[in-house]
């Protein structure tokens, strides 16, 4: 029998996190079974914030302790996937996704705007907004490519600490959804499909922590890149300066300029860490 790490260093701690000491959290993404069981991809549900950047980490450091071999490890390759996008974030948000997947070498799946899976909404018997359909997307592009778990990164509004209301319904989404989906995935090859939220009750602090602790590059974050904002360089400049301000309490020291939009400029350049 194997060993299977799952979520947040659930080899130690099961519920999901583990906290080390005061202010430390260290967590690994996905679902991969050390030993005799072969290790199961894992899919990222990504929108270039900070937490999406977090969890592709997460998901390569968890496929590289699986399978340390390169040549093997490509077939358990984590999948970064990013659904339909709207707004004036949106040509930033994939312009990010997409060096996200490039840095961590993950599968960039980008589902075109307008374009519905067909099996999703045959699962939900029409169209749906918000979350429970774009969980449901992401779990069926998951099932097809082999994925037995989808990991969601989403993170509460609320800076100081996420509120339990908002916390519930998040998890009881992903749980719902996940058994939804669990019922046929034996059939697709992906037994024990699951859907995890690894960043659902953290505060902004902890994720800066965590960001900090494993060096991950800020500048590939959305609202660092108001140049490709569509008239919301207010919605730029409203989180970069919540997450430069927590960033820097937690002790990073990179430059943190509110970003500019500026008028005919295509791309963002400088986006190291």
């Amino acid at each position: 029998m194997g060993t299977t790490v799952r979520g947040v260093m659930a080899v130690l701690h099961p519920s999901g996190v583990m906290r080390n000491s005061p202010g430390e959290t260290f967590w690994l993404a996905g679902d991969y079974t050390l030993g005799m069981t072969a290790p199961r991809r894992t899919l990222v549900i990504g929108d270039g914030g900070i937490s999406s950047i977090l969890a592709c980490s997460a998901a390569a450091d968890a496929a590289l302790l699986a399978e340390p071999d390169p040549a093997k490890r490509r077939l358990i390759r984590p999948v970064l996937w990013v659904g339909p996008l709207q707004g004036p974030t949106a040509t930033a948000r994939k312009w990010v996704s997409r060096r996200q997947a490039e840095l961590f070498d993950l599968e960039l799946v980008e589902e075109p705007e307008g374009a519905p899976s067909s099996l999703a909404s045959a699962v939900l018997g029409g169209e749906w907004p918000g979350d429970t359909l774009h969980l449901v997307k992401a779990s069926v592009a998951a099932i097809e490519r082999g994925c037995s778990s989808v990991v969601w990164p989403t993170h509460s509004l609320h800076a100081q600490a996420p509120e339990l209301d908002e916390v519930s319904r998040a998890v009881d989404r992903a749980l719902l959804v996940g058994r939804l989906i669990a019922l046929d995935a034996d059939q697709h090859g992906c037994p024990g499909f699951h859907i995890e939220t690894p960043t659902v009750d953290l505060s902004d602090r902890q994720i800066a922590d965590l960001v900090l602790d494993m060096d991950l590059p800020v500048r590939l974050c959305w609202w660092w890149h108001a140049e490709m904002g569509r008239d919301g360089v207010a919605e730029f400049r409203r989180e970069h300066e919540r997450w430069v301000t927590v960033l820097r309490e937690v002790g990073w020291r990179g430059a943190g300029d509110a970003p500019v939009q500026q008028v005919g400029q295509g791309g963002a350049g400088g986006a190291k860490a």
